[in-house]
């Protein structure tokens, strides 16, 4: 009987080790990047690894992505209790969240612009006409949410607090806190046109063009306006760690700007000499 129940002791501490260790090892960033092949690819640390190819289906081409943060759910969350929160958009404007290790087309979302995602409970996608659609996990579609009046939408992305921010048609900047849009930019202000925006933990930063100089940059921002971070990127992503991440405009080469540090540095993986980057989500 001792042997018995320290058997079963051992196993039950052998499980609840097992746990802990899946949340550990779940609980992470799996960073995203599309090539200009149009094929999405994720890496866990692309400081030290490479980067996993996984094509949408019919050989469509991925032309926007979100960041992922797949955590541990319990035995009864998809893929073995993990739960992903990776979309894509095509380049026919569909929609796809990443399960199972593979890309399954979602509804609801109608000629796909862009798409952003903190969790499946916080993923909202661009439809073809600027409004926009929150993913309902329940129904495993996007459903129609809201609309800025007058305006098209064609960049989004969520914060930690589900504030949406987005970049319109015409260079403006909002932000939406779910009830209300507020303009925060209107586009040539100071000679500066917004094109991207990123925002998590709540860091909120953006593409600007300047009217006179041309060349865009990142730029944070703040109560104000706009600080600048860095000139000579166009696109611009930051992940739950702080970490900016950001496409070279010269070489499209991926950079990055590690939390507590004021440059950019080129991420050695990737690109690689074959394929460039069109996308990233972080």
């Amino acid at each position: 009987m001792k042997t018995l129940i320290s058997g079963l002791l051992g196993l039950t501490v052998v499980g609840m080790s097992f746990i802990a260790q899946a949340e550990t090892l779940g609980n992470q960033p799996q960073r995203w990047l599309i090539d200009d092949a149009g094929i999405p690819k994720y890496n866990l640390e692309p400081a030290v690894s490479g980067w996993f190819a996984r094509p949408l289906p019919d050989a469509q081409s991925a032309v926007a992505i979100s960041a992922d943060y797949y955590h541990y759910r319990g035995p009864k969350a998809p893929d073995n209790g993990f739960e992903y929160s990776a979309f894509a958009i095509s380049n026919n404007g569909n929609a796809f969240r990443y399960i199972n290790n593979d890309w399954h087309r979602v509804a609801g979302c109608w000629g796909a612009k862009d798409i952003t995602s903190y969790n499946v409970d916080k993923a909202y996608c661009v439809n073809g006409d600027g409004s926009i659609s929150q993913y309902d996990s329940a129904q495993n579609n996007f459903v129609y949410l809201t609309q800025i009046e007058g305006k098209q939408v064609k960049k989004v992305d969520v914060s930690s607090d589900n504030v949406l921010w987005a970049v319109t048609e015409n260079a403006d900047l909002y932000q939406y806190d779910q009830s209300t849009w507020t303009q925060v930019h209107q586009g040539g202000d100071n000679h500066l046109y917004t094109d991207d925006v990123a925002s998590s933990e709540g860091q909120i930063y953006v593409i600007n063009y300047h009217y006179q100089v041309g060349a865009p940059a990142i730029y944070k921002v703040n109560g104000q306006g706009f600080d600048l971070i860095a000139s000579g990127f166009n696109l611009v992503d930051v992940d739950r760690t702080g970490a900016i991440w950001a496409r070279a405009t010269f070489n499209h080469e991926l950079m990055v700007s590690w939390p507590h540090t004021d440059k950019f540095n080129a991420i050695r993986s990737y690109p690689h000499w074959r394929f460039g980057l069109t996308d990233i989500g972080m």
